[in-house]
């Protein structure tokens, strides 16, 4: 039985490109992006270590939380997202599932371009 705030790649894909999709927030490791530095569409990146920054950029915005496996990091982010009042589920298997979906585009992190003030999305 799925848990209350997981979602699953096909319902995630579903949501993209829509006025109903919720910001995407990757937050793989360094080391684990490096070795795969590709993104869902829409998403941005963001370290797992700076939450206040993180509920910032979200304002009150739902959202689903992408880490690798969709185990640790993002299940427990999204968890004390939830706490924090954010309407907020991580990814069922994390990027590994994304990559293995059927029709789940990925875009290459190189192919983003750089903001002018530096902040990293």
């Amino acid at each position: 039985m799925p848990a209350p705030n997981e979602i699953t790649t096909s319902q995630l894909f579903r949501l993209i490109g829509t006025p109903e999709c919720p910001a995407i927030v990757d937050i793989s490791i360094d080391p684990d992006f490096n070795e795969d530095p590709y993104l869902v569409p829409g998403s941005f990146r963001h370290s797992h270590k700076d939450r206040a920054e993180l509920l910032r950029k979200l304002a009150g915005r739902k959202c689903v939380v992408v880490c690798q496996r969709g185990i640790k990091l993002s299940q427990g982010l999204a968890a004390w997202l939830r706490c924090e009042g954010v309407e907020a589920e991580y990814l069922s298997g994390g990027m590994y599932a994304w990559r293995a979906a059927e029709g789940a585009m990925r875009i290459p992190a190189s192919a983003i371009p750089a903001r002018v003030d530096g902040a990293t999305l």
